[in-house]
């Protein structure tokens, strides 16, 4: 879950895991609102973005707010 200010990019830690303690964070306790940050290729150039997402009870179900992304593949700030 991260915060307003962050910065999503290269330096970013992703991951790919499902068992990982950054999905802990969006599943326990649920009922939580904040930014998701991801990357994905287009055309082969790395693009970074963020979802504002909020969670019920166990981490579902989930809502998509809203979400951004750099079309130039730079790092994106959340707000």
């Amino acid at each position: 879950v991260l915060d307003s200010g962050a910065v999503v990019g290269p330096g970013s830690d992703f991951t790919d895991s499902l068992g990982s303690d950054a999905v802990v964070d969006w599943s326990t306790p649920g009922n939580v609102t904040g930014y998701l940050g991801f990357r994905f290729e287009d055309e082969g150039q790395v693009k970074y973005g963020y979802a504002r997402i909020s969670t019920g009870a166990e981490g579902r179900p989930f809502t998509l707010i809203s979400y951004a992304f750099d079309n130039s593949g730079a790092p994106i700030v959340i707000p």
